[in-house]
């Protein structure tokens, strides 16, 4: 739906509070790690403070908007690390996120980033950090292993 008809989805909950929350609780239920309990990640003033943000904004076409270009206007082959970047480089995944079909288990996420990325897009790959909580809304579901990570990552370029 984002990539397909974003635009008309906007408009459709910009005009219903009630519509937009629920499509917000619908794709935070199903893309957070199912292993947890919702309410204990997301306490009901959590969702009700991203939902009210978003409607007295008028902003949720943005969070949409960025899927359907993105499906519009690929990256051309010709912007896709040339030259490799060379910054130190650090990743965050979480099992929970099934948004990498296939990819089950701590060693796989590493492999994949290593073998299919590195060293012609990451020049300077430092860690793949994999952890067992979390799904696409990792430093929410997970804020502690995020943090973590974060300050693993720059600690060394003090």
């Amino acid at each position: 739906m984002h990539c397909l008809d974003g635009q008309t989805l906007t408009h459709g909950l910009n005009d219903s509070p009630a519509g937009m929350l629920a499509w917000i609780l619908k794709r935070w239920k199903s893309w957070s790690d199912q292993g947890a309990v919702f309410e204990d990640v997301y306490p009901d003033e959590h969702i009700l403070t991203t939902a009210t943000i978003y409607w007295d904004t008028q902003s949720i076409g943005s969070t949409i908007r960025a899927y359907k270009n993105a499906h519009l206007y690929p990256e051309p082959e010709s912007f896709r690390t040339t030259p490799a970047i060379t910054v130190p480089t650090n990743f965050t995944f979480h099992l929970g996120d099934h948004s990498s079909p296939g990819i089950n288990a701590p060693e796989q996420y590493d492999a994949a980033i290593r073998q299919g990325m590195t060293p012609h897009v990451y020049g300077d790959l430092r860690e793949v950090n994999v952890h067992q909580r979390g799904g696409h809304f990792g430093p929410w579901e997970n804020p502690d292993a995020w943090v973590h990570d974060i300050r693993q990552t720059f600690r060394p370029l003090r």
